[in-house]
């Protein structure tokens, strides 16, 4: 059967040569190295998320600390109280913001 490709459709038909196994294994090759990075730039990612989240974690038990040692203290709001009770503030906005800035959008994948 011939057609404006017939060397094309002939050549399909035929087996794979050794270089046509050869650039298949480049390409193999290639696409295994970019997926070896992708993979390693989502595991440190995934670390530094990982990180993020336990810096997180430790804040939000500190911030309970003062705000049940600011809860069991006697009388009305003092000088210093207030000081302690803007800190908190402070340190909630902080981390509220540090949680803000987590990416959470996944590294683009490799192309083969």
């Amino acid at each position: 059967m011939k057609t404006n490709c017939g060397r094309q459709l002939t050549r399909s038909l035929l087996p794979a040569t050794k270089r046509d196994l050869e650039k298949l294994e480049q390409k193999l090759e290639t696409f295994m190295s970019k997926f070896t990075d992708w993979a390693d730039a989502e595991d440190a990612d995934i670390a530094g998320i990982k990180d993020l989240l336990n810096g997180i974690a430790a804040g939000i038990a500190n911030l309970d600390s003062l705000i049940s040692a600011f809860q069991n203290s006697p009388g009305t709001l003092s000088d210093a109280d207030q000081a302690r009770l803007d800190a908190i503030a402070s340190a909630t906005s902080a981390l509220k913001a540090q949680a803000a800035g987590i990416s959470t959008t996944p590294p683009t994948a490799p192309t083969p």
